[in-house]
């Protein structure tokens, strides 16, 4: 990315990281396959979600309503292991549009939201002995 960094988040510089890291997403060989396919021909209408969710968790819009949970438990051959991976790339599409303290603010904000995830995924369902998939248990 050739434009300056910036040095503090707004609703246009939310849109830009999404839209760049979710071209990365796309043409990553490690998440590229598990995404590509749950979302081909739908990336379009799935990208307003993501800058609603980015501006909820960053900017404390409340634009956000969904459930981000459900939608990953859907995610065919996801592991927890594929956390490190999207974080890795997520950090990195953050280096190219904002300053340091800014990238690990965000970063920060992605580290807990993964934290989380992973729970809800891959933990809270053994612990709590479910056999249903979460969207069917609602």
């Amino acid at each position: 990315m050739t434009s300056p960094l910036y040095n503090e988040i707004t609703e246009d510089n939310i849109r830009l990281m999404v839209d760049c890291f979710y071209e990365k997403v796309r043409q990553d060989a490690h998440l590229a396959p598990m995404f590509n396919p749950m979302l081909d021909g739908r990336w379009e209408q799935h990208m307003p979600k993501m800058y609603a969710f980015w501006s909820s968790v960053l900017l404390a819009s409340g634009q956000y309503r969904g459930n981000p949970v459900r939608k990953h438990y859907l995610v065919q051959n996801l592991k927890p292991e594929d956390f490190s991976h999207w974080l890795e790339l997520f950090k990195s599409n953050l280096t190219e549009i904002y300053t340091p303290e800014i990238t690990e603010k965000i970063y920060t904000s992605a580290v807990r939201i993964g934290q989380v995830m992973k729970y809800k995924l891959f933990v809270a369902p053994v612990e709590k002995g479910w056999t249903l998939p979460l969207a069917a248990r609602d």
